[in-house]
């Protein structure tokens, strides 16, 4: 995690692959992101977190935040955030929501 990216509304925290397989458990949504896809940038009102399995990056409007293989993201207030797998490695790539008032990615 990048002191930067904590400034700019991002905190971003590695998971072992164990922890990411406990923690999958309490997600309310899960959303498939193939290589060479994208989510449409969008905002929160309130504090926005997250499960990144294989993602390439956290979209953000000063450019992409490279993820580790799994992490928690947590995404601050009002802050415009979106994930992408351009150039990624795996089709297994996922973006676990932990709210139930999120609504649903729209990947294109």
């Amino acid at each position: 995690m990048s002191f930067s990216a904590l400034l700019r509304g991002y905190l971003i925290i590695p998971l072992s692959e164990r922890m990411m397989n406990r923690a999958a458990w309490i997600a309310h949504r899960k959303t498939r992101v193939a290589i060479g896809k994208e989510t449409s940038t969008h905002h929160h009102r309130l504090f926005s977190f997250y499960f990144a399995d294989g993602m390439k990056a956290l979209r953000t409007p000063r450019g992409d935040l490279p993820l580790p293989p799994r992490a928690l993201v947590v995404v601050f207030p009002f802050v415009s955030h979106g994930w992408t797998n351009r150039g990624g490695a795996t089709d297994e790539s996922y973006v676990h929501d932990l709210t139930p008032l999120h609504r649903p990615h729209a990947v294109h």
